[in-house]
């Protein structure tokens, strides 16, 4: 994948991700990544691979 391309592709859900990350301490981050069950792991690779987006 070119540069330009992960850039087409990844920019945004990176930046949402960022901007949901950033509301909540590291503290919270590490507790949520270490108790996060599959159906949410299921739940954001659907986020990040666009099968959320309404348009």
């Amino acid at each position: 994948m070119t540069p330009l391309a992960w850039a087409q592709r990844f920019t945004t859900p990176t930046t949402q991700v960022a901007g949901l990350l950033a509301q909540y301490g590291p503290g919270a981050v590490a507790d949520a990544r270490a108790n996060a069950t599959d159906v949410q792991r299921k739940l954001v690779d659907r986020f990040l691979s666009r099968e959320l987006d309404w348009t």
